[in-house]
């Protein structure tokens, strides 16, 4: 679909016509990448008549990407649905394309969906993003780009647009000015949300939700990050609270992340919390560090990283050198070298020597991004005598993206 080549048409709208929901959604996809308005009829079509509501969902947008208002009218009455999924990718969508006006829609929207805590989640993060394209300040002319990992002067960013990346956490906190009203609705239901989930079994020991079964056939990029979103919650609820700035919310997120009982709340409460990068306190971070739980001073980890100040550099260079978990002193590791420290490259060239193959793949998948041009060269030789098949893909990978300095 890249090729934006006419002479591909036909493949496209075979995919839509197979039996297996993954090839439909890959031509979706495809489709809106290609982008041709030969696209149009079809996404309309997939999307108002497909027996697939994922299928009907992912279309509608991507006709409101590419320019029909008719994908957003349709999204807007797929927000009724008896299937929740479809209920909360409409939101999602619509938070990331609609138009003010629709930010009082999805507010309605609150009470109805009380039941279900990923649609609540989602309806409550899409008001927010909504909620910034109303007064006081003038409506963007495009969507605003989603905030990036935070990067050390003189370390590019490289990745490309269909590798296989994290999640990211668009915060559409960070984007609201201070006259900008949050109905209170959305920071207590994203909070009591959070909270919840300490009474909840994790992911892996829930009963999938049947209709969940058509997203875990995906397997695109997009495909794969729409499991991540919805086998747990800690990741939306990490959007929606990303940036709180109002004094009582924050009170709410320190006394998780200093109390609470649950490793992933606690975890998901410290993300949160660290998108104010005018916090001066550290200790709420330094101190999950100290924590028995691996869950925890990951996401510790993962703040102090994304606050990316030099206070934070001395403290990222003892985990990286002394927690007890090999797979955290290499984040440990790529997060200094984020913040600008160069010891942080040393700690990962030494890693890929390790015993470890997980270790070994990490600091490698690492290097290929904040590595220096020199560094091309000993990662070539470890492909060698490399043996794990992981290891050997981010080896190819970590070399691609150094072949392009």
């Amino acid at each position: 679909a890249k090729l934006k080549n006419p002479d591909h048409f036909k493949f496209f709208r075979e995919a839509l016509l197979d039996s297996s929901v993954a090839i439909q959604f890959s031509a979706v996809e495809a489709l809106q990448i290609w982008g041709r308005a030969e696209a149009m009829p079809l996404l309309l079509d997939a999307a108002g008549r497909s027996w697939s509501p994922l299928i009907r969902v992912y279309a509608a947008q991507s006709a409101l990407r590419l320019g029909d208002n008719r994908g957003r009218d349709l999204l807007i009455t797929y927000l009724r649905d008896q299937n929740w999924l479809l209920r909360a990718l409409s939101a999602r969508y619509l938070g990331e394309l609609g138009q003010a006006q629709d930010a009082d829609l999805l507010l309605s929207r609150i009470g109805p969906e009380q039941d279900n805590k990923y649609v609540l989640a989602e309806v409550c993060i899409a008001a927010l993003k909504l909620t910034a394209l109303r007064g006081p300040g003038p409506s963007p002319a495009v969507p605003v780009a989603p905030p990036q990992p935070p990067t050390a002067p003189g370390v590019p960013k490289r990745r490309e647009a269909f590798e296989l990346e994290p999640l990211v956490v668009t915060a559409p906190r960070l984007r609201l000015q201070p006259a900008h009203y949050v109905d209170v609705r959305i920071d207590n239901d994203l909070v009591r949300l959070l909270e919840k989930m300490a009474g909840e079994p994790p992911p892996e020991e829930q009963v999938l939700d049947p209709v969940l079964n058509e997203v875990n056939k995906l397997v695109t990029p997009t495909g794969f990050a729409l499991k991540t979103r919805y086998s747990d919650l800690s990741f939306l609820l990490v959007e929606g609270l990303a940036g709180a700035r109002d004094f009582s919310l924050v009170q709410r997120l320190e006394s998780i992340a200093r109390g609470n009982p649950n490793a992933r709340v606690k975890a998901a409460a410290l993300v949160a919390l660290a998108y104010d990068k005018n916090r001066q306190d550290l200790m709420i971070f330094q101190e999950a560090l100290r924590d028995p739980s691996l869950v925890v001073r990951f996401g510790a980890v993962e703040a102090l990283s994304l606050l990316g100040a030099p206070s934070v550099r001395p403290t990222l260079a003892i985990t990286a050198q002394s927690d007890s978990s090999p797979a955290l002193r290499v984040f440990s590791a790529q997060a200094l070298r984020r913040a600008g420290d160069p010891y942080g490259r040393e700690l990962l060239l030494r890693a890929i020597d390790d015993f470890d193959w997980v270790v070994r793949a990490m600091a490698t998948y690492y290097l290929g991004e904040l590595g220096e041009p020199e560094d091309y060269h000993k990662i070539a030789f470890k492909l060698n005598s490399e043996t794990n098949d992981y290891v050997v893909s981010e080896t190819c990978l970590a070399l691609l993206r150094l072949a392009g300095q």
